[in-house]
């Protein structure tokens, strides 16, 4: 009962986790074409 509280608490957190982690991943993939880009160009 003790650790099905626990986990109840903890449940939004593991609602976001995911979310944040696909965030990372697309800003990541961005911001790394956008610096290649900017390589390209010169600035």
């Amino acid at each position: 009962m003790l650790v099905k509280g626990k986990i109840q608490d903890f449940s939004p957190f593991y609602i976001i986790l995911p979310y944040m982690l696909i965030l990372l991943i697309i800003n990541y993939s961005y911001i790394k074409n956008s610096t290649r880009r900017w390589l390209k160009n010169g600035l």
